[in-house]
């Protein structure tokens, strides 16, 4: 399972790499970098950008929330050996968890203490959505182009906004629900022992 951890954030770094990559070469297609400026403004592939973003976001959480479900599994193995519990890591115990997992309740009050030591690189994937997205809404408004294009890139940097955000908000709910999860195992765990 620490190895399956590892593949995802290698995945997770290629994917961040690639948003680079896939952004800059959308822009200079867009741009008509390497032709006849005159004639190959597609302003319309800025559209693109917004739904990239989205797109490698939303996979990046999703691979960031297979990372917190294992390390949650395993720390909830690690809580039923210190209760006692002759336990070790395996996948069929792994599968049930996960399946609970699927459909977990959203944690109510749950308080954030401490500091978080892996925030930067959560909010670098989502800032750097928004901010692209508010630079296609600006290349809207500033381009010289005709209403109809400034209208549809417009849209596309507002919605590719809004998308983010919500990517944020929902991810920011299931990694808080997977935390009261592994605490409220971890509770139970804790009184049994002491019973």
């Amino acid at each position: 399972m620490r190895e399956e951890i590892v593949e995802s954030q290698k995945a997770r770094i290629d994917l961040l790499k690639w948003k680079i990559i896939a952004v800059a070469a959308i822009s200079g297609a867009a741009l008509g970098l390497g032709s006849n400026p005159a004639t190959s403004h597609y302003d319309f592939l800025f559209c693109l950008i917004p739904l990239v973003c989205v797109y490698v976001d939303l996979v990046c959480c999703h691979l960031n929330l297979r990372i917190l479900v294992i390390g949650s599994y395993l720390r909830m193995v690690h809580a039923r050996q210190m209760a006692g519990e002759n336990v070790e890591p395996n996948d069929a115990d792994y599968e049930d968890f996960a399946e609970e997992v699927r459909s977990m309740p959203p944690s109510a009050g749950v308080s954030r203490k401490g500091l978080n030591a892996f925030v930067f690189e959560d909010r670098a994937l989502h800032l750097s959505s928004a901010v692209l997205s508010l630079l296609v809404v600006a290349w809207g408004i500033f381009a010289i182009c005709e209403s109809m294009t400034k209208f549809v890139l417009i849209a596309a940097g507002l919605l590719g906004f809004l998308v983010s955000l919500w990517a944020r908000h929902i991810y920011r709910q299931h990694v808080d629900a997977l935390e009261g999860m592994v605490r409220e195992g971890t509770r139970k765990l804790r009184n049994l022992s002491v019973s």
